[in-house]
């Protein structure tokens, strides 16, 4: 479980060091976000499926979404849409996560 919270947050660096731009900062705070709020669960999130949808609303306001995997490859796993909203400030490396929802699928 750690391991694979581990490989998460990896994935959202390297998105973050190889590209820049508000796409991967977003995905990165909206990752941590996920990250926080599942901390004790067996989940699985793919960092690059965040980046892809990333849509922004405006200038300061980027919408992400993605499906995440609780307890993947087991006989129990189930799937839940996440959909996040980023709000980017002047002088912050990454966003504020606005808005961060699970529905399910």
């Amino acid at each position: 479980m750690r391991y694979l919270r581990f490989v998460v947050i990896l994935g959202a660096l390297l998105l973050t060091a190889c590209g820049g731009g508000k796409e991967d900062a977003a995905t990165t705070a909206c990752t941590n976000e996920i990250n926080s709020k599942l901390k004790d669960q067996n989940y699985r999130i793919e960092p690059s499926e965040l980046r892809a949808s990333a849509k922004a609303e405006d200038d300061a306001i980027m919408h992400l979404s993605g499906t995440v995997v609780f307890d993947p490859g087991l006989p129990r796993e189930y799937k839940q849409q996440v959909d996040c909203r980023v709000r980017f400030v002047s002088g912050q490396d990454l966003p504020n996560v606005i808005s961060l929802n699970f529905t399910w699928e």
